[in-house]
């Protein structure tokens, strides 16, 4: 009778409960601080090239109501 994780690994066991429990803290601290940053540097990013193109209109726009306005 297979008990909690290994009906779902199959053969795989670790019998020394301590460094188990240290290989799952490290994945699970690893995985989070890499989801954080992801999620971080995505925004960072999205940011910044919204900033570029609010930029970009902002010059275009004085350009072209320029233009129109003095002739």
């Amino acid at each position: 009778m297979r008990l909690g994780y290994e009906q779902f690994t199959g053969t795989f066991r670790i019998n020394h409960p301590l460094l188990s429990f240290i290989i799952v803290y490290f994945v699970h601290s690893y995985t989070i601080v890499f989801l954080q940053l992801t999620v971080l540097y995505s925004f960072f990013f999205v940011n910044i090239y919204i900033l570029f193109w609010r930029f970009l209109f902002f010059i275009l726009f004085i350009r072209i109501s320029h233009f129109f306005l003095c002739g």
